[in-house]
């Protein structure tokens, strides 16, 4: 939820919103505990619709080639946290204060990832510049 949107609320949505929006979040940081494995699952799992689990299975064994025990550990306290949802065919879905934790995380994460690109584009032309291949 953005600002305008948490702007327009009444009092009362506002004070519900944060006391449910609370519990994911952890002082003093004000950041969710959520790793790599957790912030994938929720980004696949974030369209309109719910994905399929042999979907999701095959997206996070080729991103972090995790085997179907360590998707169902990972996916449990997320479901407990109300950050994901199953439905009855086991289909998985983001829930919105998931989409919260995510949207948390994508300005940092991304941050982390074009650092990183830019580290090793600056590794490479040390190297082009000493001679390396």
């Amino acid at each position: 939820m953005d600002k305008d949107e948490f702007d327009r609320l009444s009092p009362e949505e506002r004070k519900a919103h944060l006391e449910r929006v609370e519990r994911i979040i952890m002082a003093p940081g004000h950041w969710p505990d959520v790793n790599s494995l957790q912030l994938g699952l929720l980004l696949r799992a974030g369209g309109d619709l719910p994905v399929p689990p042999d979907e999701i299975m095959l997206s996070m064994q080729n991103w972090f080639g995790i085997n179907p025990q360590e998707l169902a550990e990972i996916s449990k306290p997320m479901i407990e946290k109300e950050w994901l949802s199953v439905d009855a065919e086991g289909s998985f879905q983001t829930t919105p204060l998931g989409r919260e934790v995510l949207d948390m995380h994508k300005s940092p994460l991304t941050k982390a990832v074009m650092w990183s690109i830019r580290s090793g584009l600056t590794n490479m032309e040390e190297k082009n510049e000493d001679g390396d291949p």
